[in-house]
């Protein structure tokens, strides 16, 4: 008896499961996402919910977009006759508006003038004429006359192009001005205003007479003063008026304690 070929199947018999089909989802299974399953459609639950006990299938809602309305135009106020005409010469061109007054100019700028900014400066009309090409500017000077607060030009035509670089000089006009407020007064130089701040200056600061004769000091003097000549009373004069500034307080000083004791 020869032995069995290891390569031929042992049994040749009709397979049963050869002529069995499966379902693909029963047999493989969905082996990505894109083979899942999809929702049934309208139709297709409508002949599952007709067989007889099969489980009633509803179809997903269905949404309907809202409508959006486009945006309204403002209606425009209905303007006088003066401003309909400045509101019409607000827009010629330089050309144009060439033939026009400053005044008249100046006033259709201001009816374009929405930022506050504008009320830090005095306007002027400047009228250059070149090559046949005539353009017509606005100066903004500061109103205050900060010669640090450099005149601004702004061409008529362009008064739409932003107002960043005017609110940052204004901004910078205003701390000047402020600084300049909160600062103190210096009175005019004397030689007896001199002497009393230096015998002052020794009492309240322990100094000696002699500190006012340091070159140092001398040196700093004229630097402020900007007066190579001035000079500095000698020490023999700060202890002068030293007594006599005690000598003219004492009754003072005697009357404020005498007041305050009782």
């Amino acid at each position: 008896m020869s032995s069995p070929n290891p390569y031929t199947p042992p049994y040749t018999g009709a397979n049963p499961f050869l002529h069995q089909t499966f379902p693909l989802s029963q047999s493989l299974g969905p082996s990505h996402p894109s083979q899942a399953p999809l929702a049934p459609s309208s139709s297709q639950v409508s002949n599952l919910n007709s067989r007889p006990g099969h489980p009633q299938l509803h179809p997903e809602p269905s949404f309907t977009p809202a409508t959006v309305e486009p945006p309204r135009k403002r209606p425009r106020r209905h303007l006088s006759e003066e401003e309909e005409r400045l509101y019409n010469l607000a827009r010629l061109s330089d050309a144009d508006a060439w033939s026009y007054s400053d005044i008249d100019i100046l006033a259709a700028f201001e009816t374009r003038c929405e930022s506050k900014v504008y009320g830090h400066f005095v306007k002027s009309v400047s009228r250059t004429e070149s090559g046949g090409t005539r353009r017509l500017t606005i100066m903004l000077a500061c109103k205050h006359g900060d010669p640090r607060h450099l005149t601004h030009a702004r061409e008529r035509c362009k008064q739409g192009s932003g107002t960043s670089n005017l609110v940052s000089a204004v901004r910078a006009c205003d701390a000047r001005r402020q600084h300049a407020s909160q600062a103190k007064d210096v009175p005019g130089y004397t030689l007896a205003h001199h002497r009393m701040l230096i015998v002052i200056r020794c009492a309240r600061r322990k100094r000696s007479f002699r500190s006012v004769q340091d070159a140092e000091y001398l040196e700093e003097l004229q630097l402020v003063a900007q007066d190579p000549t001035i000079s500095v009373p000698c020490e023999r004069t700060i202890q002068r008026d030293t007594e006599r500034l005690y000598e003219g307080l004492a009754p003072s000083l005697t009357a404020y304690f005498k007041v305050s004791r009782d």
